[in-house]
């Protein structure tokens, strides 16, 4: 039987949610409980932000600027897109949308500004994505290392329960005009504002509605986790299964908690039901970004064993994986690295050298070092499979 620890996680970050870790609980309920106190609500009054959707928009503080002219302030008669994003992952999946949209709307008063929120992201990783990606990041681009625009403008307006990267726009009289994923309703939202129909209340009270549902939903979550953290440790397995569940039906922001069920079922022995859990994440709700698809991956072929030790349900793994490349148009080095760890996982060696030298060829140079690691595994273990050595035979299905 393979190792697939061995194999792949020495040359790969974890793609598992940290608060689906059961040592992180108290890290997850400590965040959650701390947004439902900074929303400033009470279960029986609607939260309302403090920087609202029509309100004049804030000045951009605090930047680091690494590419195009500096923005002082919102020059009246120019239209603005703002793209909080964050090196790694699913953090940066905006980039090619953003950058499509800039492409589009290069005659017209439109600047885009992409700014780098500190997750892991030094001014140095910033640049070195800037250089990596050239033409394909052609907009003006930012740090925000301490966070000062990020807070005058994510926190004040209640964007704190949304996840990176997170869009906004900024119409030509300077006021907030809309908030949301890159993918989903930007393109239509400047569209709109350039040509002035952009009806800001209706957007507003669109948005705060979204905004008091993620509240209460957030507040539901903080109380799951205060369970799960207190449960018995011999009865943690199922208090995590029922609580998750109840997450997943709260709001579709807790829909990656099913894979939280899907890691308890397996680590139970229930194979059957832990099957069906992923296949229901694969084919869930509309818009599924394609780190949400790799997320299941991962988690299948590397993070969650049986209790046996064996990996099941590579099948719906490669599937999720496929998705993902296709949606994300192999732009990201993550995506196709991915990918080749599910067919390594599979024992299809070939096509696990072919993709991750793809990801190694794509990566800035900062993630090649990592990339490189579990390239030179593969290569080893695909030599040992063609000499006939002691190699499952690839292609497999669990």
């Amino acid at each position: 039987m393979l190792e697939i620890r061995s194999l792949t996680v020495g040359g790969r970050r974890s793609w598992t949610h940290w608060a689906l870790r059961p040592k992180f609980v108290g890290a997850a309920l400590f965040v959650v409980l701390a947004l439902c106190g900074g929303a400033g609500a009470s279960a029986d009054e609607p939260f309302v932000p403090e920087l609202r959707i029509g309100d004049k928009a804030p000045r951009l503080v605090g930047l680091d600027w690494v590419q195009g002219k500096k923005v002082n302030s919102f020059k009246r008669g120019t239209v603005y897109v703002l793209d909080f994003w964050a090196n790694g992952g699913r953090n940066r999946f905006s980039i090619p949308h953003v950058n499509a949209l800039a492409e589009k709307h290069r005659d017209a008063s439109l600047d885009v500004i992409g700014i780098a929120a500190p997750l892991g992201n030094e001014l140095d990783h910033v640049e070195a994505i800037v250089e990596w990606l050239g033409d394909e990041m052609s907009y003006k681009v930012a740090g925000d290392p301490e966070r000062r625009s990020v807070e005058a403008f994510l926190t004040d307006s209640g964007s704190a329960t949304f996840f990176y990267p997170l869009s906004m726009v900024i119409d030509a009289r300077g006021r907030l005009a809309w908030i949301g994923r890159a993918d989903q309703g930007l393109a239509a939202c400047v569209d709109d504002v350039l040509a002035d129909r952009w009806d800001l209340d209706v957007a507003r009270d669109a948005f705060e509605a979204e905004l008091n549902e993620r509240d209460l939903a957030a507040r539901k979550m903080g109380f799951v986790l205060s369970q799960v953290w207190q449960a018995e440790s011999d009865g943690r397995d199922l208090k995590e299964l029922e609580y998750s569940r109840r997450l997943v039906e709260a709001h579709p922001m807790y829909e990656s908690w099913r894979l939280g069920c899907y890691s308890v079922l397996r680590r139970m022995g229930r194979l059957d039901e832990a099957r069906a859990e992923a296949l229901a994440y694969f084919d869930g709700p509309e818009g599924r970004e394609p780190f949400e698809l790799i997320e299941l991956a991962y988690r299948i072929a590397v993070t969650d064993p049986t209790p046996e030790g064996e990996v099941v349900d590579l099948d719906i793994a490669l599937m999720a994986a496929e998705r993902a490349v296709e949606l994300n148009q192999r732009w990201d080095p993550d995506v196709l690295s991915v990918k080749a760890t599910v067919h390594a996982a599979r024992q299809e060696w070939a096509q696990a050298v072919a993709l991750q030298t793809e990801a190694l060829e794509r990566a800035p140079d900062f993630e090649k070092p990592l990339l490189q690691a579990s390239l030179d595994d593969f290569r080893a273990r695909l030599a040992e499979f063609e000499s006939g050595g002691d190699v499952d035979s690839p292609g497999a299905d669990s």
